[in-house]
């Protein structure tokens, strides 16, 4: 499951418009059922989990350390 940034963001603004119909229930709570409505997963860490698996797919590491991101081709050091 390829899960992108934009995923994340979108799980949190529904969780916090539920937060706000609901103040009695945790942030947390709030994000794990949206990420289980939205995206089938079983909570709010495995999805972050998924994302950052998904980051690291993402990458080339080289043997001096340097990463590349295989889309848009930027180097950085990890």
């Amino acid at each position: 499951m390829h899960i992108s940034y934009a995923d994340i963001s979108r799980v949190k603004r529904e969780a916090k418009k539920i937060r706000k119909e609901s103040p009695d229930t945790s942030l947390m709570s709030c994000q794990s059922t949206v990420a289980q409505r939205l995206l089938g997963v079983r909570n709010f860490h495995e999805l972050t989990t998924l994302r950052e698996k998904t980051r690291l797919q993402d990458l080339a590491l080289s043997e001096d350390g340097i990463a590349t991101c295989a889309l848009c081709g930027l180097h950085f050091c990890l």
